[in-house]
């Protein structure tokens, strides 16, 4: 794993940056999601959990089936090429996120020339997650509720 600190400096709270040798989601980066990210937001409270994948090849693992079942959290794969039927947040979430993306984007460019360098990345990230997070629980309860 490289993990590169600068990645995200002025990034929302807990963000994390890890990627593999080749770039690709790899096991060892899935694994490091559930386990640095996903695993300390479980309330052992309110289980069973809901974790929702598709069968990508980096997604799955013994180990990852075992950890999710001690700590009571159902896996749910996705049938390929499902997601458009099976996903209310593409629309009532998704959709919004990445036209508040595309409105960051473009303030950018208007200012900046060039690319986005990767330590530049978390603080328009954060900008944009905070133009979203207003609307967003009520998007997305209103996406399930369409269902």
């Amino acid at each position: 794993m490289y993990l590169y600190p600068t990645r995200v400096e002025n990034a929302p709270d807990g963000a994390r940056d890890n990627t593999s040798k080749s770039g690709w989601m790899e096991l060892s980066v899935f694994e490091d999601w559930l386990l640095i990210l996903c695993v300390p937001d479980l309330n052992p409270l309110h289980s069973p959990h809901v974790l929702i994948g598709d069968k990508f090849f980096s997604h799955v693992s013994h180990y990852v089936i075992q950890k999710c079942s001690e700590l009571d959290v159902r896996f749910v794969l996705l049938p390929p090429n499902s997601t458009h039927l099976t996903q209310p947040l593409d629309v009532a979430f998704f959709k919004p996120l990445k036209a508040s993306w595309r409105r960051c984007l473009d303030d950018w460019k208007k200012k900046n020339r060039g690319c986005i360098t990767k330590s530049e990345f978390p603080k328009l990230l954060q900008k944009t997650l905070q133009d979203v997070k207003i609307a967003s629980k009520q998007n997305i309860c209103s996406g399930f509720r369409a269902m």
